[in-house]
C-alpha cells in the first residue's frame, strides 16, 4: 500500500470506523416509548450492575472508547502507520459487533442502529483485513 491509492484506502478504513464509532449515538433498542443508543445501553448496563466480570466490563468500557479508537485511527493514517490504522479498524468492528451481538439478545426491540453498528462493524472488519492484505504486497 504505498502512493495515494493505499493512502486513500487507508483514509476510507478510518472513516468507516468514525461512521462505526457514530452508530453509537443512534437508536439501538425501544423499551417502552423510550429508545436507547449503545452508549444509555453499556451506561444502563453498568449502572444496574450487568456488567459485572471482566468481559462485560472491558465491553461497556471499549464501546466508550470507539470515539477515541476511531481518533486514533485517523491520527496513524496521518502518520501513514498503514498497521496501525488497520488494527484499530478491526478493533472497532469487533467491538461492534459484539455490542450489537450482546444487544441483540437483549429480547427488547431493534432498532435501525443495531443494524447499522453490525454493519458498520463487519465493513470494519472487511477493511482492516484488506489493509493487512494489501501491506503484505
Amino acid at each position: 500500500m504505498t502512493g495515494s491509492h493505499g493512502s486513500t484506502r487507508l483514509a476510507v478504513t478510518a472513516a468507516a470506523l468514525t461512521l462505526g464509532a457514530a452508530t453509537g449515538w443512534l437508536p439501538w433498542l425501544r423499551s417502552g416509548r423510550r429508545d436507547y443508543d449503545a452508549f444509555a445501553l453499556a451506561r444502563a448496563a453498568r449502572d444496574l450492575g450487568l456488567a459485572e466480570g471482566a468481559a462485560r466490563h472491558v465491553l461497556v468500557v471499549l464501546v466508550f472508547s470507539l470515539p477515541a479508537i476511531a481518533g486514533g485511527a485517523w491520527l496513524a493514517w496521518s502518520l501513514r502507520l498503514r498497521r496501525v490504522v488497520a488494527g484499530l479498524a478491526g478493533a472497532g468492528g469487533v467491538v461492534l459487533l459484539v455490542a450489537a451481538g450482546v444487544a441483540w439478545r437483549a429480547h427488547l426491540a431493534a432498532r435501525w442502529g443495531l443494524l447499522c453498528g453490525a454493519v458498520a462493524g463487519s465493513l470494519c472488519l472487511l477493511l482492516a483485513v484488506l489493509a493487512f492484505r494489501g501491506d503484505q504486497r
